[in-house]
């Protein structure tokens, strides 16, 4: 198992980590290191032991948020890809009823009567994608 050397506050801390991990857990501690240089500022004379519990508790609610942001947007793509799938239903079942019409009696281009419905379908589209 690899150990990694790691400087957290002026100190230089010894860590194990998982084979292939090493650049991650520098940037990890690079984080943290930074995190405590700015509290050190902010509170002058705090012992290291509240600095670093408090580094670590601004870096665990930081992660919260990103997940509640992650969360968010999967609810998001969720609620899209159900509007896109309704939206290719009623854009079907219009073609069928276009085809319909048409063997009746020839009307517009199904082209001009579908543009709108399948601007819509294509935006959503885009949407899905990029969630």
């Amino acid at each position: 198992m690899p150990h990694v050397s790691v400087r957290i506050n002026a100190r230089q801390y010894e860590i194990a980590c998982a084979e292939g991990e090493e650049e991650r857990l520098l940037a990890l501690a690079a984080d943290l290191d930074a995190c405590v240089v700015d509290l050190r500022k902010q509170i002058v004379g705090a012992p290291e032991i509240k600095l670093l519990v408090l580094g670590a508790l601004m870096m665990a609610d930081k992660a919260r948020e990103a997940a509640g942001r992650i969360e968010q947007a999967e609810l998001e793509a969720v609620r899209a890809r159900s509007e896109l799938q309704m939206l290719r239903q009623e854009l079907d079942a219009s073609r069928a009823e276009a085809a319909t019409r048409r063997t009746a009696q020839p009307e517009v281009r199904l082209e001009d009567l579908f543009s709108g419905l399948e601007t819509r379908i294509e935006g959503l589209a885009r949407k899905v994608a990029a969630a």
